[in-house]
């Protein structure tokens, strides 16, 4: 008889297919705002804290007529589906009532980053073929909108002499520009025959039209802008509210910038598509203020039973002065992403609020959030499944090794994705989006994973974080992740640096507590205390760090995650050879 594969050779190779949850359709994202409106006219869509105070609200009524208003305006101006026109505004609710009326006419928003160049925004824009720009700016920002209109009427239009197309919100629009409040008139209601026009148009947008185009992070280098249709974005949404349970109607708390991949994937899209209340702020009053009490106070009075915590958050809530028991009474659920979480860092946030359960996800910008682990006590940080993360519904995953070859199961390797949430390609970058996926339409993350026998992925490395010393490969997150038990460190990333001797020495990267004694003398005491934790290995080096550096504060990317990039370059510069 001849020899026949045994089955477990099979399933003992790193792949697993997680099916749908929920059945697809044909709808585009103004579809869902639609009938939520039908379902809950009167709930609040939105509810915005800006930096001065006060607050604003809109509802779900509101944001249809207003969306419907801009879209008629929008319609008027000439531009069609397909064409792309540039958003670039801070988070308000305007930002939502034009990502609406954009998506009802079929009209591609390009998000760009507030408080970038004027030269850089108007060269996004040109390079993206963006047909017009949309500025908001307020108050003190207003001279900084007006550049970028002034910048932009100086790109020329094909075949006319008039102006490119410019609508200011917040600021006064000059001669040849229009402004938003002209054309969303918040005082009176869209004519019948507007009305007919706009949903006449959205009839004839269809699921694989483009809806909008977000920018990575540019941690590995130049950022890249990731375009996706409404059918692949409305996947990515079905993945956001696996990873967010019981959202439907929850008070949702999101401090993220609406132009980044979180801010819109975990943030203004759910709104149409799962019926939450967004509550938002100015980021400013969060990252760069650390205004925990204003932060505590919103998700006490505006009843957030859902909230999104960075890990910069988790650390200010950890961290403040004793917080009374009302202010996270009401949160049931808080999820976190960006990095992985850290075990001691999550311990803690665990033991302060023992009634919340938490959830980190794992994503990336052209693919959305595919993997989650959800935390119910502190003793599950110290289970062995901790940063162990479940797929998503309707993703499949592989680990694959240099070959492009399935690894085994429990074996490092790189992951690969594919699902109906890929995004469709990188605009102007035809040679990217081709080294991006595979011919079989894998998208290759870049992310160093394991894969264990239940299907559940841990992080390792970025492939471009991994270390090489001497001949031996090695994952900064296993060496971060015994740093960072120490008393007195409070955040430790470890980064390579140029060695004549072994090609690269380990730098360890620390924020230290706040604790008596000098900088010097506790990073002295550190690096004593890491030597005696990791001996020499098989090839006579020891994890330890060779160099320590001391940091009030890490550098962040374009969306917010620590940059590993600018702190190897900083610590290059110190101790590189």
């Amino acid at each position: 008889m001849a020899a026949s594969l045994k089955t477990d050779q099979r399933s003992g190779l790193s792949y697993v297919y997680k099916l749908p949850n929920l059945p697809q359709d044909s709808r585009i994202i103004p579809d869902y705002l639609d009938d939520k409106v039908k379902e809950h006219p009167e709930r609040q869509a939105a509810v915005y804290y800006p930096m001065g105070g006060g607050k604003s609200c809109i509802t779900y009524r509101q944001l249809q007529d207003q969306s419907v208003q801009l879209a008629a305006g929008l319609i008027k101006t000439g531009l069609k589906v397909g064409e792309c026109v540039l958003l670039i505004a801070p988070n308000c609710l305007e930002y939502i009532v034009i990502e609406m009326a954009c998506a009802r006419i079929g009209v591609c928003l390009i998000f760009q980053k507030f408080g970038s160049p004027a030269t850089d925004a108007v060269e996004m824009a040109k390079s993206t073929g963006c047909s017009a720009v949309i500025v908001c700016a307020f108050g003190s920002s207003a001279l900084y909108g007006e550049s970028i209109v002034q910048e932009w009427q100086k790109t020329p239009r094909d075949g006319s002499t008039d102006p490119p197309l410019a609508i200011c919100a917040g600021f006064k629009a000059t001669e040849g520009n229009l402004s938003y409040e002209d054309l969303v008139r918040p005082n009176e209601l869209a004519s019948a025959e507007e009305i007919h026009t706009v949903f006449e148009v959205q009839s004839a947008v269809q699921m694989e039209d483009p809806l909008l185009a977000l920018m990575t992070s540019g941690s590995t280098g130049k950022p890249k802008v990731v375009l996706y249709n409404h059918f692949q974005f409305i996947n990515v949404l079905r993945a956001s509210c696996f990873t967010l349970p019981n959202v439907d109607g929850a008070r949702y708390f999101n401090d993220r910038p609406f132009s980044w991949a979180v801010g819109a994937m975990l943030g203004t899209y759910l709104i149409p598509f799962s019926g939450i209340t967004l509550v938002f702020l100015d980021p400013e009053i969060s990252v760069r203020k650390g205004d925990v009490v204003m932060i505590r106070n919103i998700l006490q009075d505006e009843r957030c039973t859902h909230a999104f915590l960075m890990a910069y958050i988790m650390y200010d809530l950890i961290h403040a002065d004793a917080i009374p028991e009302y202010g996270l009474s009401l949160v049931e659920y808080a999820l976190s992403a960006g990095q992985p979480l850290v075990k001691e860092m999550t311990s803690k946030f665990m033991a302060k609020f023992p009634n919340v359960l938490l959830g980190q996800t794992y994503g990336c910008t052209e693919f959305g959030p595919f993997a989650f682990q959800t935390y119910s006590m502190v003793a599950d940080t110290d289970h062995v499944s901790f940063n162990c993360l479940e797929m998503a519904p309707n993703t499949e995953a592989t680990v694959v090794n240099n070959d492009g070859r399935l690894v085994t199961k429990n074996t490092v390797g790189e992951l690969l994705l594919r699902g109906p949430h890929l995004f469709e390609r990188y605009v102007t970058n035809e040679e990217g989006t081709k080294a991006a996926c595979t011919p079989q339409h894998w998208f290759k993350t870049g992310d160093l994973v394991t894969m264990n026998d239940d299907g559940c992925i841990r992080f390792v490395a970025r492939m471009s974080d991994a270390i090489k010393r001497a001949a031996v490969l090695i994952y900064p997150v296993e060496v971060e992740m015994v740093i960072s038990k120490h008393p007195d460190v409070d955040q430790v990333v470890v980064v390579g640096v140029p060695d004549e001797r072994f090609t690269q020495e380990l730098c360890a990267c620390v924020i230290l507590t706040h604790s008596p004694g000098s900088s010097e003398e506790r990073l002295d005491a550190i690096k004593e205390w890491t030597l005696d934790q990791f001996p020499p290995g098989p090839d006579g080096l020891s994890l330890s760090p060779k160099y320590f550096l001391s940091f009030q504060d890490f550098p962040k990317t374009y969306n917010g995650k620590t940059s590993r990039r600018d702190l190897t370059k900083m610590a290059a510069e110190k101790y590189g050879c």
